[in-house]
């Protein structure tokens, strides 16, 4: 009964098409790598479009000039655009009368995207010493990377939450803790010397002439660095330290 109707054995299923002769799931597979290589791409574009150094083979901060025979080290700001050009200029202008000299030390360090995005802090110390005088100079340069510019005193007070009246009040109150800690260790008495004398004798007839130099350390606190006379009729020079010219004013703002 079923004599008219055969099987074809010798039927084959229709393949599925092929791309260039691909698979479906071999296209798949060039797909995702083909993803992978352009966004590896475009990272790498990315990447080198916000390498903001001149130099891409130094530091963010370089030593341009360095002396092991006068002890001196010169940096350089590793950043592109002119304002940070103009910076590189007055560091360069700033050293200039010490470096090679043998009586002074020029030194440097830097903190960069500590805490603050976009923040480089560099400070500048030159020291001279040449028989009984010794000095000590600072110049700071604080930078906003992102806008290649350098952050006025302003500005940087503001991200404290602080004004100059502020520093003022900090650094005063700083002096007459040196100035009664020196009547304790019997430098002078006061009857010797009150403390607008001893502000003259720092060369300072008060806060306000003072020029600051702020800086933003490793762990965000607002410091400044500030030159003054050490020495005077009463040998302050021996009370007096590196470490005493340096003013911390605020720890990182919230």
């Amino acid at each position: 009964m079923f004599d008219d109707f055969k099987l074809d054995n010798e039927y084959t299923p229709e393949e599925k098409p092929k791309f260039f002769g691909l698979s479906k799931l071999q296209i798949i597979m060039i797909a995702i790598i083909l993803f992978f290589i352009i966004l590896l791409i475009i990272n790498s574009i990315s990447k080198n479009s916000k390498d903001i150094r001149l130099d891409k083979s130094k530091d963010i901060v370089y030593t341009s000039y360095k002396s092991d025979k006068y002890s001196q080290e010169i940096p350089y700001i590793n950043i592109k655009g002119d304002s940070i050009l103009k910076v590189n200029e007055d560091l360069q202008e700033y050293t200039k009368e010490f470096k090679n000299n043998k009586y002074s030390k020029i030194s440097y360090e830097y903190q960069y995207g500590n805490g603050f995005q976009n923040l480089l802090s560099l400070i500048i110390t030159m020291k001279y010493d040449r028989n009984d005088i010794h000095k000590v100079y600072y110049a700071s340069y604080n930078i906003d990377t992102n806008q290649k510019r350098q952050i006025s005193n302003n500005d940087l007070l503001k991200a404290y939450g602080l004004t100059r009246k502020d520093v003022d009040k900090i650094v005063e109150e700083e002096f007459k803790n040196f100035y009664e800690d020196e009547i304790d260790n019997e430098y002078f008495e006061r009857g010797e010397c009150d403390f607008s004398c001893y502000m003259k004798l720092r060369k300072y007839s008060s806060i306000d002439d003072i020029d600051f130099s702020y800086y933003v350390d490793e762990d965000s606190k607002l410091k400044l660095y500030l030159p003054f006379e050490e020495d005077s009729i009463f040998e302050e020079h021996n009370y007096f330290s590196d470490e005493d010219h340096i003013f911390e004013i605020k720890d990182k703002p919230e």
